[in-house]
């Protein structure tokens, strides 16, 4: 492969400083809200490593995730002084947003002409896709993993021009692996990328280009297991953990549920693999579209499809009708039906290196997922890469479809991510006031949490084992009778309120 020596050129670099920019900007406007959705089992992890007095049990009694992200969130906050309140556990995050936009540039940096306009627009769509634009604000490990494995790409990628990158990359991957092991199944794009660079050859130097690269990774992750199983008695993840559920239905289930999410989170865009497969498959297109639908709604949860768990749709459920969840779900499985339809016909007639890219590591990445607990935010490993084939491969040339799909997938984009922050920050408040009053009225002792401990937990900890006489409710809506309330408005509906009811004998 003949690279450019360059890791960014001009035209590149200046649309990455501006998204990266636009990308802390726009998150420091509520960057210090309460935390929301388990944000504080990192925290306190945090502050577990700053005082080792206090320990990790709490860390891995709530999560399966291993060690990384709190070594990280503990860096930037003692870089930043230990500071008071929620923002500087979410730095690491918010650097793995600017990780992925940096991977993006340098592998646009290598296409020739330049495609300013086009990372313009893939910058945009990887953004304000919701699931990363909701993550990257948050206090987890989701991001910041997508980040460090995207760079450790882009670095191989380079590796051949700029030969410090054969070292730097393993360090990089071994990283991504310690905040999140699902790092580990995207190994294969390596793999990938070391065979497009040894001319589409298996010989023995691109076995020994894969054996130099993978060494430090499987060092440091087996010590990681070691020390882990040594200090805490467990492989991987605690058992209460455990996540595989074995099964063919269960897989097909799973499958079926990625499918759908992933094809919805391509939002318009998904169109142009539409009419792409249209014109060159166009007598039995058709097949796709039956396919796509029944992949969409075979779920058989309910004869809506709802799901509960992570593969649900957040405040949109409660805001939806059943019919139209269906139908939404029919769209995503359409979309993912003919985009993997379309990744076949690129790498096969046209060589398409990206479109093999998502066939050989997207695609298996998503079936071993499939044989676990389904959670859409193991989907984020995958938006970046799509983005950039449809962007970059789908769209080249195509003014038209790059300003009204592209672009105006983008808007589609702002307006859920509006809803969704405004949700989640209503959320976190009311949590976090709920909690606050107990304390001020000196009842947080004896409430059991309820339905604000994913989200206020960490006021509740340190009185575990004390007897409770009162615990906090959930309620769709306003309560008309209660000791207290906090209700979550989103622009002037409210959507549930948390509240303490009248206590009762038997409670």
């Amino acid at each position: 492969m003949n690279l450019p020596s360059k890791t960014l050129n001009h035209s590149v670099f200046p649309a990455l400083i501006f998204w990266s920019a636009l990308s802390v900007i726009l998150h420091a406007f509520y960057i210090n809200t309460p935390f929301v959705n388990l944000e504080y089992v990192f925290a306190q992890a945090t502050q577990s490593l700053l005082d080792p007095e206090t320990g990790m049990s709490n860390y891995f009694s709530m999560q399966a995730n291993p060690l990384g992200y709190v070594w990280f969130s503990t860096l930037f906050h003692f870089l930043m002084g230990e500071p008071e309140g929620f923002w500087s556990y979410r730095l690491a995050s918010v650097s793995g947003l600017v990780a992925i936009l940096g991977a993006g540039a340098v592998f646009t940096s290598s296409l020739k002409p330049d495609h300013n306009k086009e990372f313009h627009l893939w910058c945009a769509l990887v953004t304000f896709s919701p699931l990363i634009w909701l993550f990257s604000g948050r206090a987890t490990a989701d991001i910041l993993p997508v980040g460090l494995l995207l760079l450790s790409f882009a670095l191989v990628f380079k590796s051949e021009a700029k030969p410090v990158y054969r070292w730097l990359s393993p360090v990089i991957f071994l990283s991504a692996i310690l905040v999140k092991y699902h790092a580990l199944l995207m190994a294969p794009g390596f793999i990938y990328i070391f065979w497009c660079q040894n001319e589409c050859q298996f010989n023995r130097a691109w076995v020994k280009k894969c054996g130099q690269f993978f060494l430090l990774p499987l060092l440091g992750f087996f010590t990681y297991l070691w020390v882990i199983y040594n200090q805490y008695g467990f492989f991987l993840a605690p058992d209460n953990h455990s996540q595989l559920e074995f099964g063919f239905a269960n897989f097909i289930k799973t499958f079926s549920l990625y499918a759908s999410y992933l094809g919805i989170l391509l939002g318009p865009l998904a169109l142009v693999s539409i009419l792409s497969v249209r014109k060159n498959w166009s007598e039995k297109w058709w097949v796709l579209l039956v396919a796509g639908l029944g992949l969409g709604v075979w779920t058989r949860i309910n004869p809506f499809g709802f799901q509960g768990g992570e593969m649900n749709y957040g405040p949109l459920d409660g805001l939806l009708n059943g019919s139209l969840v269906f139908l939404v779900k029919g769209l995503g499985g359409i979309f993912f039906c003919f985009l993997v339809f379309d990744c076949f016909f690129e790498a096969n007639k046209n060589k398409n290196a990206v479109a093999g890219f998502i066939l050989t590591v997207c695609l298996p990445f998503l079936l071993i997922c499939s044989a676990t607990r389904p959670a859409q935010r193991y989907l984020v490993f995958l938006i970046p890469l799509i983005f950039y084939f449809l962007v970059f491969y789908k769209l080249q040339g195509r003014i038209f479809f790059r300003s009204v799909l592209g672009w105006g997938t983008v808007a589609v984009f702002v307006l859920a991510n509006i809803f969704a922050v405004n949700y989640q920050v209503a959320q976190a408040r009311a949590s976090d006031n709920m909690a606050q009053w107990l304390i001020e009225n000196k009842m947080i002792e004896q409430t059991h949490p309820g339905s604000i401990y994913s989200n206020s937990g960490q006021y509740f900890t340190a009185f575990v084992g004390s007897p409770k006489t009162h615990r906090v409710l959930e309620s769709s809506g306003d309560v008309k009778t209660s000791l207290h309330s906090e209700k979550v408005v989103v622009f002037g509906k409210t959507l549930k309120t948390y509240y303490l009811p009248v206590p009762q004998k038997n409670l």
